[in-house]
């Protein structure tokens, strides 16, 4: 099994708060971003890597959440 950042979400979540967004809808952006993982993921059949959460952590740096 690969491993995965153990702080990847708490980051995520911590990171989209720290933006302004109000904790119930960071908390409904983290569920859809899970989702998405998954979905990808299993369309893919590949298993979830450090690869894949390197890039998503890198996303939340240069995008930003949204909402």
């Amino acid at each position: 099994m690969a491993s995965v950042p153990p702080r990847l979400f708490p980051d995520f979540y911590r990171a989209v708060l720290a933006k302004g967004m109000k904790p119930t809808l960071a908390r409904l952006t983290l569920a859809r971003k899970m989702a998405a993982i998954t979905l990808t993921l299993w369309k893919k059949g590949v298993a979830l890597t450090s690869q894949y959460a390197h890039l998503s952590s890198m996303a939340i740096r240069s995008n930003g959440a949204k909402g």
